[in-house]
């Protein structure tokens, strides 16, 4: 003996329609927003690569102390070098 399903009044019918409807709207939306994410997500990287590499060339040009004083003492005995050239190549 077999018997037919029950039927499912038309009601219930229509709202598990309207809930599978919803459920997939859910999903498009849930979608959508993660590819949205993962874009930014991307974007955010590209811009921390950019971020980084700007970094690295700022501290590459930090002030050094000692590195300028050492400079302008080169330049000082490169001088007084050439005044005492020009002293004993006097006639």
């Amino acid at each position: 003996m077999c018997s037919a399903p029950p039927k499912i009044p038309k009601k219930i019918e229509a709202k598990q329609k309207a809930k599978n409807l919803e459920e997939k709207r859910r999903k498009k939306r849930q979608e959508k927003r993660r590819k949205l994410e993962e874009k930014r997500r991307n974007n955010k990287e590209k811009e921390k690569k950019v971020a980084t590499k700007e970094e690295q060339v700022a501290k590459e040009t930090n002030f050094d102390f000692w590195g300028i004083i050492f400079v302008t003492l080169a330049a000082v005995m490169s001088g007084f070098r050439w005044s005492m050239t020009q002293i004993l190549l006097q006639p």
